[in-house]
Parts: structure tokens; sequence; C-alpha cells
């Protein structure tokens, strides 16, 4: 997992064709062992189509909804991991987020460009 880890914020990190100008997000499954790599305009139309889900079907829980949430806000349970610039402290940073995550959980990781660094963020959902 830390290496497919480090690869994917190693890849926002780059930012080889601009896609992750204004950062990125990491969402795992542990139900399906999917990790998906999202930019940020990505990231904003799947937070709308799982609210509207969840507008249309009260009733049905989507935990997925519960997912995407602009990070970092207070209180949605967001951690600060650090910053990096380069590939070798995204896969760094990586490391750490993977171990303090733990085997078999669900999550999120927030990758924001601000003066130079990348801001990285995690939360279990």
């Amino acid at each position: 997992m830390a290496k497919k880890l480090g690869n994917a914020l190693a890849e926002i990190i780059e930012n080889v064709n601009g896609e992750y100008a204004n950062g990125g997000y990491i969402v795992f499954s542990s139900e399906n062992n999917e990790l998906l790599i999202l930019s940020e305009d990505d990231y904003v139309l799947a937070s709308g189509i799982a609210d509207a889900f969840q507008n249309l079907y009260p009733d049905k829980k989507d935990t997925n909804s519960e997912k995407f949430n602009k990070a970092p806000k207070p209180n949605q349970g967001w951690i600060c991991a650090g910053s990096c610039s380069s590939t070798l402290g995204a896969i760094s940073l990586a490391k750490k987020i993977g171990k303090r995550i733990g085997e078999g959980r669900d999550f999120e990781i927030h990758a924001e460009y601000k003066d130079g660094k990348y801001y990285v963020w995690y939360r279990v959902v």
C-alpha cells in the first residue's frame, strides 16, 4: 500500500500535465482495494454527484457521499500530515500517512499547492 500511495501522491506533486495545479485528492476504498487520484475539479464533481444522490434518495444511506468533503474543513476529521515539494518528500509523507491509517480502512488524502509546496492532509472515512 505504501508504494501505491507514494506513487499516487507523487503524481499529484509532479503535476506533469497541469491537472493538479490547484491540488489533488486520493480516495481509497478498502472494500475493493481501489485507489482514485482526482483533480480538484473531479473531486468537486464527485462531491456534487454524491450530494445529489443523497438529496434524491434521503432514505438510502450512501456512505460514499460522506467521503467527498473539500479539504481541509474543521470538524471533519482532516489531519495535517505535513508538506513536501519533491517526489521523495511525497513518498516519505505517503509512508507516514500509511502507517497512521493502518490496513483495511477507507481514507482520503488532499494535497494543496501553496507558496512552492504541497500541503498534505488525510482523514479516515
